[in-house]
């Protein structure tokens, strides 16, 4: 793992709320650092063949700010095979309602 990823979990576990923003092009965050967190904002990576999160960090509940291009242009989603359930528009709105409880991966292509 490498050296910022153990960095990250550090602050994770000590961070009030728990919330994580990820840049990169490689799985730097690995589920067990973001089990801790409420939501993971993953804001880089926007290429088919990059990744930021690990497979099992991708089974979390997946909202994106466009699913069309996170099914078609995001390497956590596409290599992963991972569902994206809503696109934080119908968040916001009111049409979609996030399962209490659970950790979200919050997944934004610019």
């Amino acid at each position: 793992m490498p050296q910022h990823s153990a960095v990250a979990t550090r602050a994770l576990r000590d961070a009030t709320p728990k919330r994580l923003a990820i840049l990169g092009s490689g799985a730097l965050a690995r589920s067990h650092a973001l089990a801790l967190a409420a939501v993971a904002h993953a804001v880089g990576a926007p290429r088919p063949a990059w990744r930021e999160l690990d497979d099992e960090a991708m089974e979390n509940y997946v909202i994106a700010d466009n699913r069309q291009a996170a099914e078609n242009e995001s390497g956590d989603v596409i290599l992963s095979g991972a569902t994206v359930h809503c696109e934080i528009g119908e968040v916001l709105v009111g049409e979609v309602a996030v399962p209490a409880g659970r950790t979200v991966i919050f997944k934004a292509l610019g």
